[in-house]
């Protein structure tokens, strides 16, 4: 019988909002151990955390996580499909995992199932419809969303689905962040046979992008909070965060630890960019030919920070976001990691499983994990590499590569000029 929950998470930072999420997994899955594989220094947006990942971590530990893994950066700065893939998989290898929690504006999960299902089974009408939608022009989500509303609205003993319950079509569900990596849970689960269970609940207090702080609501979106930190309000912040959320805060100010630095961040990018070649840039995992031509450029025309170059080279068909992936990605040398292994297909898939941290309380939770991995299990990157090595023929140590790379770019972030030490990946002891 396996014996956790799984939680897939950024953290960034941990607030009201995640607390409420553990709680109800706790809930409905019978108490037991909450896994939380969760995204490293570097977002699904394409942009650094405000905080480290061990300070995170840390966070989810004191809230009652009781393990946190880290997805490694090749999955955690991806679009929705292999992000949602990588996570999935790292907690289906735990070995413990038979159920996944996640939260989603809809908090139905048998309208994302139905979903997730055509996107997975791609039923040939449906795939028809796309093609039609792709040849106008749309971007891929466009011609998806579009052709998702045609294909439903054709069937009659599908649309009722959504008109029983006031939802004018599949696109408007798809129009949320957290309901469209629900799906892409859903959908990797069913592509990769996972025996995971996946359970959604309905999400509570502000929406995802909500900057503003709505008066009397106890949640607050991370990216209002994260709005506050960076205008150093921390007494703004304190109602929506747990306590231990808070002296963490405040401790990895005072340390110089947080927040990142994002003008740091913007100048160092493109830096890194122009050691890049076109074919490198073609090589990362999200990129397409005509948006490599739009980065370089930009570049060309004198755009030198991380926010001018994405604002140059988004379009209609390529998105911000994915203009901040493929950015990043070739930044962290992504595409060394894609061109190598592809050909194996395991670009999306962990190959261990790095442990961040572990609630004091919860100590045994390790052993079993070492007993239940069907992935090696490690606390120090010291037991696969001493160092990046992207030549290596070992996918193992390619994928550490890129945690280690993006380590050490994150730790120029650190406000403090003392701290920016590199290898922090090796001198870090897993959190308690």
């Amino acid at each position: 019988m396996k014996s956790a929950a799984g939680v897939i998470t950024e953290y960034n930072p941990f607030h009201n909002g995640h607390l409420y999420h553990l709680q109800k997994a706790r809930d409905i899955t019978r108490g037991k151990y909450v896994i939380a594989v969760m995204s490293g220094n570097f977002t699904q947006r394409g942009v650094p955390a405000c905080l480290d990942k061990w300070q995170r971590a840390k966070m989810a530990v004191r809230a009652g996580v009781d393990l946190v893994l880290e997805l490694p950066t090749s999955s955690c700065i991806r679009g929705a499909h292999s992000f949602a893939r990588g996570a999935v998989e790292t907690l289906a290898e735990t070995g413990m995992v038979d159920e996944i929690v996640f939260g989603s504006e809809q908090g139905d999960i048998k309208i994302l199932e139905k979903i997730a299902s055509i996107l997975a089974e791609e039923p040939i009408e449906f795939k028809k419809m796309m093609n039609e939608e792709l040849k106008s022009g749309l971007s891929f989500l466009q011609a998806r969303n579009r052709a998702l509303n045609k294909y439903y609205s054709s069937r009659p003993e599908t649309g009722g689905d959504f008109t029983d319950r006031e939802l004018s079509s599949p696109a408007d569900i798809l129009s949320s962040p957290n309901n469209i990596l629900g799906i892409e849970y859903i959908k990797n689960i069913k592509e990769l046979n996972l025996d995971l269970d996946p359970k959604t609940i309905k999400r509570k207090g502000a929406d995802y992008h909500d900057e503003y702080i709505e008066p009397g609501n106890k949640i607050a979106s991370a990216t209002s909070l994260r709005k506050k930190l960076y205008k150093g309000r921390m007494e703004k912040i304190k109602d929506f965060v747990p306590q231990t959320t808070m002296k963490i805060l405040y401790k990895a100010c005072q340390n110089g630890l947080a927040p990142a630095d994002r003008k740091n961040f913007s100048r160092l990018i493109p830096g890194l960019l122009r050691q890049r070649t076109k074919g490198e840039l073609r090589k990362c995992p999200d990129s397409a030919d005509d948006l490599v031509n739009s980065i370089i450029k930009s570049q060309k025309d004198g755009c030198s920070s991380f926010e001018e170059i994405v604002n140059t080279a988004s379009s209609k068909t390529h998105t911000e976001g994915r203009v901040r992936r493929v950015l990043l990605q070739a930044a962290l040398r992504v595409f060394d990691y894609n061109a190598k292994i592809t050909a194996g297909n395991r670009v999306d898939s962990p190959q261990y499983l790095r442990v961040l941290a572990v609630k004091s309380e919860s100590k045994n939770i390790l052993g079993e994990l070492n007993r239940r991995a069907r992935l090696p299990v490690i606390t120090n990157p010291s037991s696969l590499t001493s160092q990046t090595d992207f030549n290596s023929q070992d996918d193992k140590i390619l994928q550490i590569s890129l945690d280690l790379m993006a380590t050490d770019i994150f730790t120029l972030l650190y406000p403090s000029e003392s701290k920016r030490k590199s290898h922090r990946d090796f001198y870090t002891p897993v959190i308690e």
